[in-house]
């Protein structure tokens, strides 16, 4: 008798990931769901009124109809540039004193909490790349003196 493969190796070998699909005759991509596409039709033949009307709403008071309308008008708020005058960082300890400042910053009412957060978070991350650049010059170093023996 033939050892058949399980259900869970049919599925594994069927929907690889990356592969193609096993249903050839699958749903063709860009394809719409009809249901959107109805929506869609509606939308681009009464979306004019349908935007008129939210207005008129809006204008008499409607809280929905105004948040709505003011959502589609006001663009959401994108992060402004932050000015601080920062040492130049080159090191893990000038991290620490440039952490310092943003530090001072924050608490003096110059950036906001949610920027310091940013600037620190950045400062970290660059601290980090420092220590991995060091620990692989030091590695090489190391290596080298280890195959000179």
């Amino acid at each position: 008798m033939q050892n058949l493969p399980d259900k869970t190796e049919q599925k594994q070998a069927l929907w690889q990931k990356g592969g193609p699909s096993p249903n050839p005759f699958g749903r063709p991509k860009g394809s719409q769901n009809k249901a959107t596409m109805a929506v869609q039709q509606l939308l681009d033949d009464e979306g004019e009124g349908i935007a008129r009307k939210a207005i008129e709403l809006a204008l008499g008071g409607d809280i929905t109809a105004i948040k709505c309308v003011l959502e589609r008008i006001v663009p959401p708020a994108k992060s402004k540039p932050i000015t601080i005058d920062l040492p130049e960082v080159s090191s893990v300890q000038d991290t620490l004193i440039a952490t310092s400042k943003v530090i001072s910053e924050v608490s003096s009412g110059n950036i906001t909490p949610q920027d310091g957060l940013l600037m620190v978070g950045l400062l970290e991350k660059f601290a980090k790349t420092l220590e991995v650049s060091d620990l692989e010059k030091r590695i090489s170093s190391l290596e080298e003196v280890y195959e000179r023996n």
